[in-house]
């Protein structure tokens, strides 16, 4: 299994080109539920692209707390 983060504070660059599931609501209270693939990684942020082309970013602080939202790293053979 793969980290997504490597520090408390900064994204693992192995994520690039990943697919991976993200949900939960961010800091500003959008709601987020889809698949993603990992168009850029940066140290406190991802760009993600979605199935129709739109990119969005998420930063890191959205993942801070035990109410934070989760990313979830597919791989070959997951079924969801």
């Amino acid at each position: 299994m793969m980290k997504f983060l490597i520090q408390a504070t900064v994204f693992n660059k192995e994520l690039f080109g990943k697919a991976v599931f993200v949900e939960g609501h961010d800091v500003d209270g959008d709601k987020w539920n889809e698949f993603y693939l990992v168009n850029r990684v940066e140290a406190e942020c991802l760009v993600l692209v979605d199935i129709s082309g739109r990119r969005r970013s998420l930063h890191i602080e959205n993942f801070e707390g035990n109410d934070g939202m989760k990313l979830t790293v597919l791989t070959k053979g997951d079924k969801n």
